[in-house]
């Protein structure tokens, strides 16, 4: 039975634990994971966020503090609210519950070439900015790729059995200091990207924080931001537009790592295909957004005609092109208005 109501316990802890005085609150949609309420207070509209069980408070409280860290240099960044005794959490119910300000926007439209901009420019400066908060000693954490405590797998399907990408992702190890690592956001999509008219107001839900390789947020990102509403193709243009605005704007992902770009769809593609036959296994749901596409008609469309490496590869390359040219001409320009 789906919870609506703001229950008057957690109510009650919030009012004590933050001198507020809370008003209406309202269930809102989109929460996935999390129960999520808008709550009118005194001091202006917050959320109140209660993260599952399985989610580690340590980890959260963590994570809080990153993007606290973050705000300072990127405003779009939300931070959660402190409670009067600094703290950015409490348990309830064995679960974690958190503050943070509603923020007026609607998510990203992945039609407007403006949003796409906005999106790949601050995934840039955001890449920058948490090369400088990773630790020193800051391993891969791929168990984390996906945010959810990992379902029981189940026997590929024969349309997800792919053993070029088994072999790529066998050999990630040995290009370890060939690739950018760093703390990636690990959900950067759409609906956790708001706007407002033009400009990205809000980038949410910050529970994957993670460290990985920066490539495969770029390339996830730029397939999540360019893809057709079936989510059977992508649009080129979009694409080349996404990576050219990434690298513009000082993305610290090198261009040797970008023969990576297609390999880290596919594989994440097929990591997201195989969460949602492991759900379905087990009498869940699964992923809705994948059931269209892990049909056995379309799969080998996804896998296979779209990703297809020469043609793609040659849609990067030829970005990539681009994008140096642009920055060899920027720096004789450079050079010469030394001369003056």
């Amino acid at each position: 039975m789906r919870q609506t109501l703001l229950p008057d316990e957690l109510r009650t802890l919030v009012t004590q634990r933050y001198g507020l005085t809370l008003g209406e609150a309202k269930r809102l949609e989109g929460g996935d994971e999390c129960l999520i309420w808008q709550v009118t207070a005194n001091e202006g509209d917050v959320v109140v966020r209660l993260s599952p069980p399985w989610r580690s408070p340590e980890r959260l409280t963590w994570t809080h503090r990153v993007t606290l860290a973050l705000h300072e240099m990127l405003p779009q960044v939300v931070t959660p609210i402190l409670a009067l005794d600094g703290e950015t959490l409490f348990r309830y119910q064995q679960q974690s519950v958190a503050l943070f300000p509603y923020i007026t926007g609607t998510q990203l439209d992945r039609d407007n070439s403006a949003h796409r901009q906005e999106a790949a420019h601050l995934l840039a400066h955001l890449h920058r900015a948490l090369l400088n908060c990773a630790p020193m000693s800051a391993t891969l954490e791929r168990e984390r790729l996906l945010g959810a405590p990992p379902l029981f797998p189940t026997p590929d399907p024969a349309e997800l059995v792919d053993p070029e990408l088994d072999a790529w992702h066998a050999s990630l190890s040995g290009r370890y200091k060939r690739l950018t690592i760093g703390l990636i956001h690990g959900d950067y999509y759409r609906r956790n990207l708001l706007t407002r008219g033009k400009q990205l107001v809000g980038l949410l839900d910050w529970d994957d924080l993670h460290t990985d390789y920066l490539m495969q947020e770029v390339a996830w990102s730029t397939w999540e931001l360019c893809h057709k509403p079936m989510g059977d193709d992508w649009y080129p243009e979009h694409v080349q537009d996404f990576v050219r605005c990434y690298r513009e704007a000082g993305g610290p992902c090198q261009e040797e790592e970008y023969s990576h770009f297609i390999p880290f769809i596919r594989w994440r593609l097929r990591e997201e295909m195989r969460r949602h036959y492991a759900a379905v296994a087990r009498g869940l749901p699964g992923e809705p957004e994948y059931a269209a596409i892990a049909l056995p008609g379309n799969i080998f469309s996804v896998l296979g005609r779209i990703f297809t490496q020469r043609k793609n590869m040659a849609i990067i390359g030829l970005v990539l092109s681009f994008v140096s040219l642009l920055l060899v001409i920027g720096n004789i320009l450079d050079y010469l208005a030394t001369l003056h």
